[in-house]
């Protein structure tokens, strides 16, 4: 960044005309910023000020065309000095900008954003920026500036270079349910290049009807994620690890999402993807409507005196501690007895073990459709239950317990409503 505020530097010495001296001191002004910016990106902070915005890429956007607009039809190529001295000493600045002679490939730039472990990958992705798919005589009228107003021109590309190594990847592929619901949350249709087929399924996504038809639906294989021309895929922990093998191995940008069990882990995957996104602001707001949530499920609670002890049951299995299941219930205001128990995670128990927990409401959500008889006929045992004998049971849709992203929240207030319920009925 100084050695390219330099490079401007000199190009202002040899006084450009004033509409394009004042442009390139804002630039340089903000590559200083942008110098303090990769700084902090090293540190272990949560909080990054956001100082290159979309605004800033739009202005730059709105400054080339506006230099731009008077230029002649581009006949030939300009060799660094045929213009005379002026227009010369701004070739050094895409140099510097591209250290390994390639100005021009965009998408590395777009796939390698800045890190707080590594604030050199601004300058590794500077090496490479180009429009996708643009070809040598596509980007020749911004050569052509050389001639006249590129003074700014190629300030503007130094510039551009580190906002869009600090906007993100363009074009991102998710391959499991919870990369589509965060997805949704933090970036613009337009961004994604393709999701899971579960994002269309009623039952167990928050999203349905969210992604246009353009995006590509894809699972379980390789092929049609290449095919989206990915800058980035998301990967989930239970992508099967072949699969991801695959990825990695065919050089494509890979994002593992973190197995996610509670509250403070949705929090911090949501902020880390925010920052990998370049969405840190909407990353922030996403966390601070889950935590709205979260407060007035919680202010609920305290009103309500009946704590009861609850089960989710599936297909014979039951989410202990260490579960998102687990935090949901805690959060509506119950008691989780197969956490009490000292069960962690998603366990298979012999029947005579689930009865012996006696909870007083049973939770479920992923095989019983809407009738509770569908349970008994499959698992007559649990008549047995205290929560079968007093018909305290609770039927949620699958989307609202199987989630691991701040969606999650509404799992907990449709809890907390047929709890309420449920104690109202048995005053």
């Amino acid at each position: 960044m100084d050695e390219l505020g330099a490079i401007l530097g000199v190009v202002l010495a040899e006084e450009p005309a004033e509409e394009i001296a004042a442009e390139l001191l804002r630039i340089q002004s903000e590559l200083f910023n942008l110098g303090g910016l990769l700084c902090l990106l090293s540190r272990e902070s949560d909080e990054v000020p956001e100082l290159i915005r979309a605004d800033h890429v739009k202005r730059l956007e709105q400054a080339c065309d506006r230099f731009n607009a008077d230029l002649e039809p581009l006949e030939n190529f300009i060799l660094p000095g045929e213009a005379g001295p002026r227009p010369a000493c701004t070739w050094p600045a895409p140099s510097v900008a591209a250290p390994n002679g390639k100005w021009w490939p965009w998408r590395r730039a777009r796939r390698s954003p800045p890190s707080r472990s590594s604030s050199s990958t601004v300058f590794r992705t500077c090496s490479s920026f180009s429009p996708a798919g643009k070809t040598g005589a596509q980007v020749a009228p911004m050569c052509s500036g050389i001639r006249r107003s590129s003074l700014a021109a190629l300030g503007l590309f130094v510039l551009a270079c580190a906002s869009a190594a600090l906007a993100g990847p363009a074009r991102i592929c998710s391959t499991s349910l919870a990369g589509d619901e965060l997805l949704a949350l933090l970036v613009e249709p337009s961004r994604v290049a393709c999701v899971s087929t579960l994002a269309d399924d009623p039952r167990l996504s928050h999203v349905v009807g969210h992604f246009p038809g353009t995006v590509a639906r894809v699972i379980g294989r390789i092929e049609p994620v290449l095919g989206a021309r990915p800058d980035l895929v998301l990967v989930a922990p239970w992508n099967d690890p072949d699969f991801r093998r695959l990825l990695t191995d065919s050089g494509v940008e890979v994002e593992a999402l973190a197995d996610v069990k509670d509250f403070d882990g949705i929090r911090r995957q949501v902020l880390e993807l925010g920052r990998r996104l370049g969405v840190a602001s909407r990353a922030r707001e996403v966390v601070a409507g889950l935590d709205a949530d979260l407060a007035r499920a919680d202010e609920a609670a305290s009103r309500r005196a009946w704590r009861p002890g609850i089960l989710s049951f599936s297909h014979g299995i039951v989410a202990g501690a260490e579960t998102t299941v687990d935090a949901l219930i805690r959060r509506a205001g119950g008691v989780n007895v197969a956490a009490e128990a000292g069960i962690v995670g998603h366990t298979r128990l012999p029947m005579e073990a689930l009865v012996a927990l006696d909870p007083e409401v049973l939770l479920l959500g992923f095989d019983t459709g809407e009738d509770p008889g569908n349970l008994l006929a499959a698992y007559p045992h649990l008549a047995a239950t205290r929560a079968v004998r007093e018909g305290r049971i609770v039927i949620l849709p699958p989307r609202l317990l199987t989630t691991v992203t701040p969606f999650l929240t509404e799992g907990v207030l449709a809890l907390q409503a047929r709890l309420a319920a449920l104690e109202r009925n048995g005053e």
